[in-house]
């Protein structure tokens, strides 16, 4: 048994007199070079593992970016329809009149929606209180392959398109498997899902 000194606890005598025991003593706290390279070797190694599955992800969510901007504008350009109660056109290009017929690689440079109040086939002129085109969208991202049809897209008062079967548009990514299809029938209504 420790000796105890007078005046002081019995518990803390003990702990006073095995303060020289190297095996109680609290260890230094840190890492050794060897630890330290271990763990940045495992992290090198991880982040090798997963590059290649990044890239492939960041490339699918861009293919995915396209067709949903394209689908929202669908659906924009209908609901702007029912509500003016007159024709709205989609149209490829981010620029002229909407009148001629675009390619189906058009499509990818940009897109936008106007009104076409006087139902001629091509955008009206901008009015200060109501601009046209009404939306617009800036080309494809990189890498990013779309094509739509070989016509602008006509919504009528009553929502329905002037195609009779379904218009599709295809959004696939360059190095990828990522493809998308977005539909759109002779309704009006449309869809984006993954193909």
């Amino acid at each position: 048994m420790p000796r105890q000194r007078v005046g002081v606890p019995l518990d803390s005598a003990y702990r006073m007199s095995n303060d020289n025991n190297p095996m109680d003593r609290k260890k230094t706290r840190g890492f050794t070079a060897v630890e330290l390279m271990v763990v940045v070797a495992i992290i090198a190694i991880l982040a090798a593992l997963a590059a290649p599955n990044m890239a492939q992800f960041l490339a699918s969510r861009r293919v995915e970016d396209v067709a949903q901007r394209i689908g929202a504008d669908l659906a924009f350009a209908r609901n702007e329809a029912v509500k003016r109660n007159a024709p709205v056109l989609l149209c490829a290009g981010v620029s002229g009149g909407c009148a001629a017929a675009p390619t189906a690689a058009a499509w990818a440079l940009g897109w936008r929606a106007c009104y076409d109040l006087n139902a001629d086939g091509a955008c009206d002129a901008t009015a200060a209180a109501d601009p046209n085109p009404m939306r617009a969208q800036s080309a494809a991202a990189r890498n990013v392959t779309f094509t739509g049809p070989l016509s602008r897209l006509r919504f009528n008062a009553d929502g329905t398109i002037t195609a009779t079967d379904f218009t599709a548009f295809n959004v696939t990514g360059n190095g990828t498997t990522a493809q998308w299809i977005v539909r759109i029938a002779a309704s009006g209504a449309v869809s984006v899902r993954k193909g």
